[in-house]
Parts: C-alpha cells; structure tokens; sequence
C-alpha cells in the first residue's frame, strides 16, 4: 500500500548517469465500491541519476485522497553504454515527512538492468 505520506526513490547502480522517469496513476475504492483511477502523475521526470546514487521524489501527502495503490510506468536511458541495476523504490513517511528510510531501505518495487548497452528501458511496476 501507499501509506499516508510516501515518495518514489531512484538508485543508480551502474557507472554512468542515466536518466529516470517515474510515473503513476493511483487508485483507491470510491463510496459505491468502485474502483476509482488519478490522473497520471510524474513523480520524477527526466532527471540525470548521477552513478552509484539517489534521487527522491517530492513527497505525497495521501491523508485526504486515501489512494491504496499505484500503477507505476518507469523508464531508465543511460547517457551512454551502461552496465549494472537502475532500481525504483517507494518510501513511507510516519510522521508526515520529516522521517523517511535510509537511501535504499525503502520498499523495493523495480528494477532495469543493463549489460553493455545505452538504450532506454521502459518498464510497469505496481504498489498493492
């Protein structure tokens, strides 16, 4: 689940900088117990992940909306041929955003590995 406040982290782990796009549409059940979606929202967009490090997202104040999950699109385009993991992960905040994981201990959701290559990887993930 998303949790009441929550951002989406990104972790480089190849030798050079790639470019990260988080997406999502979230949902919740409405009154009558239907399935309701969000307008698609960037969490991070387009943002150069330098290697072997982080970038966080703004993050999301859920206490109003109530979403419980996420449909997520991501896309990691190294800057040039790349080897190693580019990795998504949702962070949780308790105490509405002054406390958050340590940089990779959030939950895992994704990741893009590449061996050798620069081309761009899109890719779905999902919170439940």
């Amino acid at each position: 689940m998303l949790g009441v406040r929550y951002r989406y982290q990104a972790y480089n782990c190849t030798g050079v900088s790639v470019t990260v796009t988080v997406k999502d549409i979230t949902f919740k059940f409405a009154s009558d117990g239907s399935l309701t979606f969000s307008a698609e929202t960037a969490h991070i967009s387009a943002v150069s992940v330098s290697t072997v490090s982080y970038s966080n997202a703004t993050s999301v104040d859920n206490s109003t909306n109530k979403y419980l999950g996420s449909d997520i699109t991501w896309t990691a385009a190294p800057g040039s041929s790349a080897t190693g993991t580019v990795s998504i992960y949702l962070q949780r905040s308790t105490d509405g955003g002054t406390t958050w994981p340590s940089n990779g201990q959030g939950e895992f959701i994704s990741g893009i590995s590449f061996s050798a290559s620069s081309t761009s990887v899109t890719k779905n993930a999902k919170v439940r």
